[in-house]
């Protein structure tokens, strides 16, 4: 009988409101912490995703700086960045400018 009496009172104790209070806001802890742990998962997926499109855009610009650099180590790029960005000539050659009819005929008119 005294052993009955044990396990009907652990019983009542288990299923006291007090225990069912506290498992569920044990429960609730360990919610709370999976869902902090999920955002933070997404946010580090996010970041490493950005991290990557940089890189390859870095790639890209490298590759890009790497092939004006190479042109302008041979004088014929250097040449031709110099006619680009100045408007120079050589000896004999004259510039040409070519412009839209529609200007010109709206600018005579006027």
């Amino acid at each position: 009988m005294l052993e009955f009496q044990k396990k009907k009172k652990i019983k009542n104790m288990i299923y006291s409101k007090l225990a069912l209070v506290l498992i569920l806001f044990i429960l609730f802890l360990f919610v709370k912490a999976t869902a902090a742990f999920y955002q933070k998962e997404v946010e580090s997926r996010n970041r490493k995703e950005r991290a990557e499109n940089e890189l390859l855009e870095l790639q890209k610009r490298k590759e890009n700086i790497e092939y004006k650099i190479k042109r302008l180590d041979s004088s014929v790029g250097v040449e031709e960045e110099l006619r680009q960005r100045f408007d120079l000539v050589k000896e004999g050659e004259q510039t040409i400018l070519i412009g839209d009819d529609k200007q010109s005929t709206s600018s005579q008119s006027q």
